[in-house]
């Protein structure tokens, strides 16, 4: 199922996303300017917050630094929030860490449910 949403990730009624546990899967730029926060924060303040997935080290360096994960860790969340805002770079790493995000729920015999935050391109 998709379901495309436009309002802002704290405004959505969403029963996993409201009380259920959540993982954050994100890089360090998932700060959220208007209300001075990291994406996971919301979480956080709410008690839903299980477990951040994150790179590492310092981003963008071609083939390397990647968001690592053991599928493991998905079991037991209700919920997956991907932010991770794109350089527009051919190089660019977290695309394929988002798939494999992707492949290990779709392995899942009933997984999480999985949500894209989306944002206006910074760089215009």
């Amino acid at each position: 199922m998709f379901s495309f949403r436009t309002t802002a990730l704290e405004d959505q009624l969403d029963k996993a996303l409201l009380s259920g546990r959540v993982g954050c899967f994100c890089t360090q730029n998932c700060w959220d300017t208007a209300r001075g926060r990291y994406m996971y924060d919301l979480f956080s303040e709410r008690g839903t917050l299980k477990t951040v997935f994150s790179p590492k080290g310092a981003e963008l360096t071609p083939g390397t630094n990647h968001i690592s994960f053991e599928r493991e860790a998905l079991t037991g969340l209700d919920a997956v929030v991907v932010e991770i805002q794109d350089a527009g770079a051919r190089y660019f790493n977290y695309s394929k860490d988002v798939f494999q995000l992707m492949e290990a729920l779709a392995a899942m015999g009933i997984p999480p449910a999985l949500y894209i935050v989306d944002h206006i391109n910074p760089a215009g």
